[in-house]
């Protein structure tokens, strides 16, 4: 992962607040299991369109990563997803990947 300061700042104010972080993460793991996931081949790669099923021998023990062939979005471990549910973060879908609807 890779984290860069940041300024927010309140257009209609001007004000700035100080102290929050960007965070990126780099790389991604190749594992969605096609077997169990829905999805489409589009220009000879899968497209999902519902469920993306994870390969856990592939995951490992890794709590935090992106898909190499998923949809675009990070796989975080269910202790990860509990504690950013108990914060109530605004803008934050967490959902199962088994229960993925599609973009």
């Amino acid at each position: 992962m890779d984290a860069y300061p940041v300024v927010l700042r309140d257009r209609a104010s001007g004000g700035e607040v100080h102290g929050y972080s960007a965070v990126n993460v780099v790389g991604c793991i190749d594992a969605t299991r096609l077997e169990g996931s829905r999805y489409r081949l589009r220009f000879g790669k899968p497209c999902f369109t519902g469920a993306v099923a994870i390969d856990e021998a592939k995951a490992g023990d890794r709590a935090l990563f992106r898909t190499l062939h998923g949809p675009g979005f990070m796989v975080v471990s269910a202790g990860i997803a509990d504690g950013l549910r108990r914060e109530s973060w605004s803008g934050l879908l967490l959902q199962p990947t088994a229960e993925y609807a599609g973009a």
